[in-house]
């Protein structure tokens, strides 16, 4: 093996490390925020979300290489159209993975602006086919600008996101009955997500307290992390169409079930 060689794949190991530790932290900094709908995905699939990330930004820092960033940031915004997520969501997102990696991993600012320079245009890009432009997402930092301008905006914002949690997110699931003689396995998308559980409007008939099996969310694409959650029916409601809304509450936490 010629020593070029060699010694990228040396690199290209130690970088691998080095995501497997820095993901699971950047992505538990995601779903401690209450300002980005990415914070509602289990920890497995946003793990491997911010894993992708790193590893684009890397390949970009490294090699010069930005197609990656490219390409994460078309997922993404095709992800979002389909599923409910907003430009400010990705936004958010690359935010926290930013600040992550400048603590954790000790990324040099001035290195990564470039990888920041062709993130703003892919995300520029990919927002003219599915939503308004995106704004600058690299924030200012403590002392750059007036604290009770960035208070008010905090405080709106955070009131519009949690509308917004309660009645967009839709991601695809699959319910599956547990015991009992009422067989059930339905794939459908939910009509809004909370931690503790999910809501979802069908026309199958579901059993009050029914123990159900969910995989949540129920992704089909090469690569996705499929998790299968222990949960129950909490709540049926008769709606005007004939059709039932079903509460679905977890029995176990989807933000600490990893594989």
């Amino acid at each position: 093996m010629p020593i070029e060689e060699f010694e990228m794949t040396a690199a290209h190991q130690l970088q691998q490390l080095r995501c497997e530790k820095f993901a699971p932290i950047a992505a538990e900094r995601v779903r401690s925020t209450e300002n980005c709908q990415y914070s509602l995905l289990p920890a497995a699939e946003l793990t491997r979300i911010v894993a992708e990330w790193y590893d684009a930004c890397a390949l970009a820092m490294l090699r010069g290489n930005y197609a990656g960033i490219d390409q994460w940031i078309r997922r993404q915004a095709d992800k979002g159209a389909e599923q409910g997520f907003a430009s400010s969501d990705i936004e958010e997102l690359l935010r926290i993975c930013r600040e992550a990696a400048i603590e954790v991993e000790r990324w040099d600012k001035d290195i990564f602006s470039d990888v920041e320079e062709v993130l703003r245009e892919a995300l520029q890009a990919a927002f003219k086919q599915v939503g308004p432009p995106p704004v600058n997402y690299v924030v200012a930092a403590p002392g750059d600008c007036d604290s009770a301008a960035v208070e008010v905006v905090t405080e709106e914002r955070t009131g519009e996101r949690r509308i917004y949690f309660r009645n967009r997110l839709q991601f695809p699931v699959r319910i599956c009955g547990v015991g009992g003689k009422w067989q059930l396995d339905e794939i459908t998308s939910t009509h809004n997500i909370s931690r503790g559980g999910l809501y979802i409007v069908t026309k199958v008939k579901y059993l009050a307290d029914q123990a159900l099996k969910v995989t949540y969310p129920y992704w089909t694409d090469p690569g996705a992390i499929n998790l299968e959650y222990k949960a129950l029916v909490s709540r049926l409601d008769r709606l005007a169409d004939g059709t039932s809304g079903v509460a679905i509450a977890f029995l176990e936490n989807p933000s600490g079930k990893l594989k």
